[in-house]
This record gives structure tokens, C-alpha cells and sequence, in this order.
């Protein structure tokens, strides 16, 4: 969920915030929710080359798990969903339902 206020955003390699990527023609890809599953599904995308650091930003919702997901994967993460999917052409949504 989208937070209201300033969002921090945490850039693991420097990667540019807007744009349209590096060329690929993939253009720019967030991942929504990098928590549990996404992160391990962003991981995975990183590590087999379908996705270039510089093309890719993410979102979790804890300031301290965007600092270590943005250090580990080299990636800009943050809080704020709405504008990381407005900077997207690709959007991901990595989330679930929770039931009481």
C-alpha cells in the first residue's frame, strides 16, 4: 500500500529513477511488493539476466528491508508504489491477501 509523505528511495548502484532503461527495449520495470515472494522472483530474474539492474526498481514496505534489498540486489527500492509504477512501463505485483 501506497504511503502518504515523502518517500525514501534506497539506490543500490545509481541506477537513474527515470527513463526509459538502457536500451533493451524492455524499458523500465517495478516490482510491486519485493517482499517474501517477489524478492526471491526478483532475485531469480537478476540473477538469469531477464531483468539489468539499471532497468529495475522495487517497492517493500519497511524502510530497513529496502536498505538490504537495495544493497543485495544493487537495485533502487522504496515505499511508494504509486510513483515507482508511474516510472514503470512493466509493473509486477508481487503481493497476497491476507485473511484474518
Amino acid at each position: 500500500m501506497a504511503r502518504k509523505g515523502k518517500s525514501k528511495n534506497f539506490s543500490g548502484d545509481g541506477a537513474g529513477r527515470h527513463g526509459s532503461g538502457s536500451g533493451s527495449g524492455r524499458g523500465r520495470i517495478a516490482v510491486i511488493g519485493a517482499g517474501k515472494m517477489g524478492g526471491i522472483l526478483l532475485q531469480a530474474c537478476l540473477q538469469r539476466g531477464l531483468f539489468r539492474r539499471s532497468e529495475v526498481s522495487a517497492t517493500v514496505q519497511h524502510t530497513e528491508k529496502a536498505k538490504l534489498l537495495s544493497k543485495t540486489l544493487g537495485i533502487s527500492v522504496d515505499h511508494d508504489n504509486v510513483a515507482a509504477a508511474r516510472r514503470a512501463d512493466t509493473i509486477l505485483v508481487c503481493g497476497f491477501t491476507q485473511t484474518k
